[in-house]
C-alpha cells in the first residue's frame, strides 16, 4: 500500500524535476549564443590586431631599405668624389712631369706623346666619373 501511495510523489517530483531542467535549458542556450557572439568579437579585435601589426612591420621594413639606400647613395657619392680628386691629382702631377721634361728637353717626343696621352685617358676617366657624381646627386 505504501508504494501505491509513493508512486504519485515520485511520479510529480520527476515532472518537476523534468521542467526545472526545461526551464534552465534556454538559459544556458542564451548564454552560449551570447558567448559565441563575444568570442566572434574577440577573434576580430586579434585578426584586425594581427594585421595592423603587420602592416606596421611591413611600413618598417620599406622605411629601413629607404635608409639603407640613401646611405648606399651618400657612400657611392663620397667615393666618386674621392675617386676624382686623385684623377684630378694625377693628372696634375702627369702635366707638371710633362712641363719640366719640355723645360730641361729631357723627354723625346715618344715619351712627350706617351704623357700626353696618359693624361687624356685620365681627363675622358675623370669627365665620366663627373657625370656619375652628376647622377648620383640628381638621385639624391
Amino acid at each position: 500500500m505504501k508504494l501505491k501511495k509513493s508512486i504519485p510523489f515520485i511520479f510529480f517530483c520527476l515532472l518537476s524535476s523534468v521542467v526545472v531542467l526545461a526551464q534552465s535549458e534556454p538559459t544556458k542556450l542564451i548564454e552560449y549564443q551570447v558567448s559565441a557572439k563575444e568570442q566572434l568579437k574577440e577573434e576580430k579585435a586579434v585578426h584586425k590586431k594581427v594585421k595592423k601589426a603587420a602592416k606596421d612591420s611591413k611600413k618598417r621594413t620599406e622605411e629601413e631599405k629607404a635608409l639603407k639606400r640613401e646611405q648606399k647613395l651618400e657612400q657611392q657619392i663620397v667615393s666618386k668624389r674621392k675617386e676624382i680628386k686623385k684623377v684630378e691629382k694625377q693628372i696634375g702631377k702627369l702635366t707638371s712631369k710633362l712641363e719640366r721634361g719640355r723645360i730641361k728637353g729631357v723627354l723625346s717626343p715618344v715619351d712627350i706623346g706617351k704623357l700626353n696621352s696618359k693624361i687624356e685617358k685620365l681627363q675622358s676617366k675623370n669627365s665620366k666619373n663627373v657625370e656619375q657624381l652628376n647622377k648620383l646627386l640628381r638621385k639624391r
